[in-house]
């Protein structure tokens, strides 16, 4: 295979806020984002940059803590890239590799392919990166439009930072689980009737525990922490009030309020772990998007886009001033213990390509 080739068609600049350093991308023709990870203290993107004829070409972009981008890497082998890291902390990618003929997917390392052929292609894997469960980069894929298929798991199994294997397992029902890797371990919670299954389950897919959690006709956002050993907590909201649900290992579930913003959320999407028991998370409303920080049951920061030109820290009520007042979050990855990177690109025209993303790196003090 080719090693990445260098890319030129990305333009970057660095300014410095309140919050962090911004780093910001421009394109002459587009640029849209497409999932990012954390790596050595750097945020890698993956771009689609567009071309004058609309196209594109998948690009990564490095960029490190102090907001200083480069390289920027063309992939060649494939599209539709999926970002993760293997066992030993090292960038890979899922991507859709270029045949005429046929849709399959190949998994390589970002770095390294010389040394390698081009691996056999399987068929694409919907799901997105779970995390490490023991040696095994976890993917979970829950299909949305059935009550009766199981969730599917897909598991990597790596030695010597060689990719050997890949482990297709089914989850028993019910369906739509949230994912929580824990060591060895994965943690599932999904409905199941009036109440919430929470299972533990191998790398093997092999169920270890089990137990039924009433939370008293309340509905969660998202998972900051499954156990069976000690507390889980969950992110709840309610027309427009935040709360953190903390179970405690009998089953006991206590409510601890945290923001109330005046609007429910539409969305949230899966919180980044930057330290103990402390999660970031993005999410919207019809007013807006943002995110927050959550300390176990203590809320660190919220910034929030409603009538906004950028983003109000809620706490503190200082604005990161964007000069835009339509801007969507789409994603958030750890940089480092207590650090992490935000980016936001701004919708100006449903016809017209966003020449412009924008990459916050910002350090909890």
């Amino acid at each position: 295979m080719n090693e990445l080739k260098e890319y030129a068609n990305v333009k970057t600049r660095t300014r410095e806020t309140e919050f962090g350093p911004m780093t910001i991308l421009e394109t002459e023709n587009g640029i849209s984002a497409h999932g990012q990870i954390g790596w050595d203290g750097k945020t890698i993107l993956a771009d689609y940059v567009y071309k004058a004829d609309g196209t594109y070409d998948p690009v990564y972009s490095f960029i490190g803590s102090d907001g200083i981008a480069g390289p920027h890497l063309q992939e060649t082998a494939g599209i539709l890239p999926s970002l993760f890291l293997d066992p030993g902390g090292r960038p890979w990618v899922s991507l859709v590799a270029y045949d005429p003929d046929r849709e399959l997917e190949i998994t390589v390392p970002l770095f390294g392919r010389a040394e390698m052929e081009t691996p056999k292609g399987h068929r694409p894997f919907l799901g997105r990166w779970a995390g490490i469960c023991g040696a095994f980069p976890v993917f979970h894929d829950a299909d949305l439009w059935s009550d009766t298929k199981p969730d599917r798991l897909l598991l990597m199994e790596f030695k010597d930072g060689v990719l050997k294997k890949r482990h297709n397992k089914k989850a028993a029902l019910p369906r739509d689980n949230k994912i929580y890797p824990d060591g060895d371990s994965l943690h599932l919670i999904a409905r199941e009737g009036n109440s919430f299954l929470h299972r533990e389950i191998n790398a093997a897919g092999e169920e270890l525990r089990r137990r039924t959690i009433d939370l008293g006709g309340r509905f969660f956002q998202q998972v900051l922490s499954l156990s069976f050993g000690g507390p889980s907590r969950l992110l709840a909201e309610e027309e427009g009030k935040i709360s953190v649900l903390e179970i405690d290992r009998n089953g006991a579930v206590a409510e601890q309020e945290i923001m109330k913003i005046g609007e429910p959320f539409f969305n949230t999407w899966t919180p980044a772990a930057i330290g103990p028991d402390i999660r970031v998370m993005s999410f919207n409303t019809q007013a807006g998007n943002g995110w927050f920080t959550i300390r176990g049951g203590e809320l660190l920061e919220f910034f929030y886009s409603k009538d906004e030109r950028g983003f109000r820290e809620l706490l503190s009520g200082r604005v990161l001033d964007m000069e835009d007042d339509k801007l969507i979050v789409p994603g958030i990855s750890r940089t480092r213990e207590l650090a992490y990177a935000v980016s936001f690109y701004s919708i100006k025209s449903k016809t017209e390509n966003e020449k412009t993303l924008f990459l916050l790196n910002r350090a909890l003090r």
